[in-house]
């Protein structure tokens, strides 16, 4: 699942300006997923959950606020990829983790919160040990 979330200042009149965005996710090959806000009530977080999931790995996130409208953004969180069976990540799950006891990986960037297993270190679990 691809999730995308972002924070407006916490102000009323800043939550207005969130209203009626659009977020545009790009691939460097120019393949889109675009969502536009249906301009509901303001949030103090706005998340954007695609459906279908984006497929393709996301180069460029654009986010727009209705025209004329100023935006003021705290915070954007993305968060995907996809869920991979333990001890694989990558965007398409291809690559194998190092981490310790077999516990999962980030499915980002295959680093391992619980440390990594005998013979491996460093942030991605991916040096040998000498």
């Amino acid at each position: 699942m691809s999730t995308i979330s972002g924070t407006g200042e916490r102000s009323v009149t800043q939550t207005e300006h969130m209203r009626s965005f659009s977020l545009v996710a790009e691939s460097r090959d120019g393949q889109q997923y675009t969502h536009n806000d249906t301009g509901g009530p303001a949030q103090q977080v706005y998340m954007v959950v695609p459906s279908p999931t984006i497929s393709f790995p996301v180069h460029t996130v654009l986010i727009r606020a209705r025209q004329g409208q100023p935006l003021a953004l705290c915070e954007i969180d993305t968060f995907g990829e996809t869920v991979c069976r333990q001890g694989q990540f990558g965007l398409r799950c291809q690559w194998a983790c190092n981490c310790l006891h077999t516990h999962s990986c980030l499915s980002h960037s295959g680093g391992c919160p619980y440390g990594c297993a005998n013979g491996f270190h460093g942030e991605d679990c991916y040096t040998p040990k000498d």
